[in-house]
């Protein structure tokens, strides 16, 4: 690949729907977060460079997680400040490290079903187009995960509150690339108990 790729992974929520950390609720043998997380970092290993990671959590033990794998991570002071507080912990993070062609790519801890060859191939297909922006759409909506050039750093570091990269994606709409995930069930969210419970002992990819 010619572009570098910084993936921010956010793992810093409350999950006040689920009643509990669903990041670190066991699914199939291990947490929940961990998932697409092993997933980024197996393509990270595969891409010479070219794909960095960096966690931000509020939680000790995924930060100890991280450091027992040498993976960066960022521990949000107050992530009651919303999501989009954990999005510029992130990207301050990489202060100093990046370009402006370079891209963002934000994903987020409670998709476990996301294939490693989904995520490369949006990859590749960033990487050959060089769009300003990137999205995955399901039933005509934009999802996550998003990927945005790093020149639109200072938008993101106006975000506050629950507002994230869609806000973003609205106002440079016409200049988004769109992309679909192989299988829908790829984009889904685990938000409440009922979500995990339903897929425990199912298939999860690798």
């Amino acid at each position: 690949m010619k572009t570098h790729f910084h993936v921010i992974y956010l793992a810093a929520g409350y999950s006040r729907r689920f009643f509990g950390n669903k990041l670190l609720a066991p699914l199939n043998g291990k947490s929940l977060y961990r998932h697409t997380l092993d997933r980024l970092l197996e393509i990270h290993r595969e891409a010479h460079g070219a794909v960095d990671i960096t966690v931000v959590t509020q939680y000790e033990a995924i930060r100890e997680a991280m450091d027992a794998l040498g993976v960066r991570c960022v521990l949000n002071p107050d992530p009651s400040r919303g999501q989009a507080s954990s999005i510029i912990e992130g990207i301050l993070a990489l202060e100093g490290q990046s370009a402006d062609n370079d891209y963002l790519v934000f994903f987020t801890g409670d998709q476990p079903f996301l294939k490693k060859e989904t995520i490369a191939a949006y990859l590749r297909a960033v990487d050959e187009t060089q769009p300003l922006l990137a999205a995955f759409f399901l039933d005509g909506r934009c999802r996550n995960p998003g990927a945005f050039r790093m020149s639109l750093k200072e938008e993101f570091l106006t975000l506050r509150g629950e507002t994230g990269g869609r806000e973003i994606l609205k106002r440079h709409a016409k200049e988004v690339m769109p992309f679909t995930a192989f299988e829908s069930r790829e984009l889904q969210d685990i938000d409440v108990r009922a979500d995990l419970t339903s897929v425990q002992g199912g298939s999860v990819y690798g």
